[in-house]
């Protein structure tokens, strides 16, 4: 697939009715997703999509097809993770082919992908274990400690989208996510 230069999106060219071209109009459009998730399908695209199933057209995506891409991709030493998340991008892309009447069935809905086991254990601190380190910290450290700790957010909507008076409720906090900037259920 041939992507317009310096751009998320493939190039007007790139859209002919057969090989990579085919599913070239089929993918995300840049008005519903942040910059950051198109530039993220673009290299899945390049890196493991493009090469080993863009000279298919959609009528011979089949399951075995999807299936001989996950061995393709583990064969190549592409992580379990990385495949799960470039099958994703190939189904939602494909369901909008379902969507449009260009494809009768979603091939990626009926392979199995590949499972993921979490790496590591999380262990959540205890109270006492909280207070112990808030009190080895300055005010501001322990601060975004104790709102980690006992409201739980993502680290990420604490530190990319900063409280401010009109989150903080009477017994919650409003954490907004950093992607959309919209509130997610309030942390009690």
């Amino acid at each position: 697939m041939e992507w317009a230069k310096g751009s998320a999106r493939p190039a007007a060219s790139a859209k002919s009715a057969t090989g990579t071209g085919a599913l070239a109009p089929l993918l995300p459009e840049t008005t519903n997703l942040a910059h950051a998730t198109l530039v993220n399908y673009r290299v899945m695209w390049e890196r493991h999509l493009a090469g080993r199933i863009g000279d298919h057209r959609l009528r011979e995506l089949r399951p075995q097809v999807i299936a001989s891409l996950i061995a393709d991709l583990e064969r190549d030493g592409v992580g379990r993770p990385t495949i799960r998340k470039t099958l994703g991008l190939l189904q939602g892309v494909l369901a909008r082919a379902v969507e449009w009447g260009r494809i009768a069935n979603n091939p990626v809905k009926s392979v199995r992908k590949p499972s993921v086991v979490r790496q590591h254990v999380v262990r959540v601190l205890t109270p006492r274990e909280v207070e112990a380190l808030r009190s080895e910290m300055d005010h501001r450290d322990a601060t975004i400690v104790s709102c980690l700790a006992y409201s739980g957010p993502r680290p990420g909507e604490l530190l990319q989208a900063p409280l401010t008076w009109p989150d903080v409720l009477e017994r919650s906090l409003l954490y907004r996510q950093p992607k959309t900037q919209r509130h997610r259920a309030p942390c009690a």
